[in-house]
């Protein structure tokens, strides 16, 4: 197959005429950070997820941070995590002051091995931090099982699951608190970064507003109609992880987009499947039962140790194919002093070494993914027998 001139992207946010405008609106206003549009973002966000309270916050790992920081655990307190991982999960923990203890993976789903997680938890362990993988929400009917038993809080990993719903129930609206992002290559994206927190705990959320303001007790917002507007008080060390006003005026045009988005998305990872798997050389990634997983990569697994070989040809081919995630976090030189002697993590290496994300985002054309499957051919040919 003749290579193509256009490089076929990894992931790319759709921005069009309405963002734009909502972006101008907001430069002409008196409020361009924490203000009136935030306010609106987090109500619509609310209402799409189920959740009874919502705080916007500059991203997802801010949005982790808080939420670890917000419930008062202390230094050196256990946080178990999936160790198949992104980084910021795990900075999230350290920068909470907390100890991150790494559990294995599902390798058929990417998503925490419940019966490890429980081999793990100590009479040190404080939360769970879980991530919803591409998109698959973990199996929460067992982990909350899991965490009500052991007395833990459950702070999800969103980055990956807007949209996606376990037995019915949106991610965003299971307990105790969930961090979403709105990155570029996430599902909606926020003027390039943002995150939003949700949980049903209305001191949790007022904590999070509180922390995310340098620990304020009142946002410039919250006082701009009391007598003294520029009064307020801190009570505990916060942050500045606060949302702009045109990060939160493009999210609600966004939002209004997102079920096209999905659509497009599952319409894509369809045809993938569909050709994927009738292949030998590769094995689709599972889904739990009860899940409506709301794809943000189309993550499959590349058996005989040819992901690397694969992935280097579609990238020197210009396809945007990509590795969700290799190393484990337990393998890079930042965790190693978590990690005790003998620690094993067999599913979870096996899929770093096989994982392989393709092109997935609403801007892929029939034509496009045409040209993904075809070089995905190409490669076949050259590598059968």
């Amino acid at each position: 197959m003749q290579k193509t001139n256009r490089k076929i992207a990894l992931g790319q946010p759709i921005l069009e005429a309405e963002e734009r405008q909502a972006i101008q609106d907001v430069v002409e206003s008196p409020w361009i950070l924490n203000g009136p549009q935030v306010r609106a973002f987090e109500e619509m966000f609310k209402e799409y997820t189920g959740a009874k309270f919502a705080s916007a916050v500059s991203s997802c790992t801010a949005g982790m941070h808080l939420s670890l920081s917000a419930y008062g655990f202390k230094s050196g307190d256990e946080v178990l995590i999936p160790t198949f991982n992104f980084i910021a999960a795990g900075l999230s923990i350290l920068q909470a002051g907390l100890k991150p203890v790494f559990v294995d993976v599902n390798k058929a789903t990417g998503n925490l091995d419940p019966e490890d997680l429980e081999r793990k938890i100590t009479p040190q362990s404080k939360a769970i931090l879980l991530l919803h993988y591409a998109g698959t929400p973990a199996h929460m009917t067992s982990i909350s099982a899991i965490a009500e038993k052991h007395g833990l809080k459950i702070v999800q990993d969103a980055a990956h699951a807007l949209g996606s719903s376990f037995e019915g129930v949106k991610i965003g609206n299971w307990k105790d608190a969930t961090s979403f992002s709105f990155g570029p290559l996430k599902m909606i994206c926020s003027a390039g970064m943002g995150g939003m927190v949700t949980s049903n705990d209305e001191v949790f959320i007022q904590k999070i507003n509180s922390l995310r303001s340098y620990g304020m007790n009142k946002s410039a917002w919250d006082r701009k109609e009391s007598q003294r507007p520029w009064s307020y008080q801190i009570h505990d060390l916060g942050h500045n992880f606060r949302m702009t006003d045109i990060q939160a005026a493009m999210g609600m045009v966004q939002m209004k987009k997102l079920d096209g988005f999905i659509q497009r998305r599952k319409e894509i990872s369809e045809r993938y499947s569909e050709f994927l798997k009738n292949e030998s050389l590769f094995e689709l990634m599972e889904v739990e039962d009860g899940s409506d997983a709301v794809p943000l990569y189309y993550a499959f697994r590349v058996k005989s140790g040819l992901r690397n070989d694969l992935g280097m040809f579609l990238v020197e081919n210009q396809v945007g194919a990509s590795v969700h995630w290799d190393l484990p976090l337990h393998d890079h030189p930042l965790f190693h002093p978590f990690v005790p002697s003998g620690s094993e993590f067999p599913q979870s290496i096996e899929l770093a070494n096989e994982v392989l994300s393709l092109p997935l985002h609403p801007r892929l054309s029939d034509e496009d993914v045409d040209v993904v499957i075809d070089f995905i051919k190409e490669f076949l040919s050259k590598h059968k027998g």
